[in-house]
């Protein structure tokens, strides 16, 4: 006859595989704890520096977007920098003044007539321009050289009409500050152009650099984007 053959364990011996068996796991916590600290700084950096490409992007953006204000009338309309303002207390209902400002100081000045009265403007500087039939300009070429070089020698300190870069204009011979007559190709300073109700205008347009050293860079884009109402 077999004996049945029984094991049996006593409580102390289970209670020291449960504390083996604790160790053993508090060792492996222990020694997983940097590795998850690691993945998980590693997870926020990421998602850190992802948000923040987005704020970076969106104000690079906005610095490098153009600042303009668009000026109107009932006769035109332009657009320049918001240093520009309009002089309402120096505009007349055909004449329009507008300055552009650095602080206090007025750096820039442009004029500009309608149907005027005045016969003649005298300046130093000339920049041609071709009337298109949107009544717009057409830019030709630059801000001509002091028109003084066109005058003889006895008279470049006369005020005298010159012809200068294809186009005739009322010369200041001693003038000494950068102002500029816009003038048409083959023709003068006063240029007459279509509006969108099928009539026309005349246009007078006057411009002054009052910077230390000016060089007339406010102008191009204004008239550039200059457009009859």
């Amino acid at each position: 006859m077999f004996e049945e053959s029984y094991r049996i364990d006593h409580p102390s011996k289970r209670r020291h595989k449960l504390i083996a068996h604790g160790k053993w796991f508090m060792v492996g916590l222990v020694a997983g704890t940097p590795v998850l600290l690691v993945v998980l700084l590693l997870t926020t950096s990421v998602f850190t520096r992802q948000e923040n490409l987005a704020p970076i992007s969106e104000v690079q953006t906005s610095i490098q977007s153009p600042s303009v204000e668009i000026f109107r009338t009932a006769y035109f309309q332009f657009q320049a920098n918001k240093t520009w303002l309009a002089d309402a207390k120096e505009t007349t209902v055909n004449k329009f003044v507008y300055r552009s400002f650095r602080g206090p100081l007025i750096e820039h000045e442009l004029n500009i007539y309608v149907n005027p009265s005045i016969q003649s403007i005298d300046v130093s500087y000339v920049q041609p321009v071709r009337p298109k039939p949107d009544g717009g300009f057409e830019v030709v070429g630059g801000i001509s050289q002091h028109c003084r070089s066109a005058l003889p020698d006895e008279e470049k300190k006369q005020i005298r009409t010159v012809t200068l870069n294809d186009t005739t204009f009322t010369c200041r011979g001693d003038g000494s500050n950068f102002d500029v007559v816009i003038s048409q190709i083959g023709g003068s300073p006063y240029i007459e152009l279509w509006r969108p109700d099928n009539t026309h205008a005349r246009y007078l347009i006057v411009y002054k650099d009052l910077t230390a050293g000016g060089d007339g860079r406010e102008l191009g884009g204004i008239i550039k984007s200059f457009q009859t109402r």
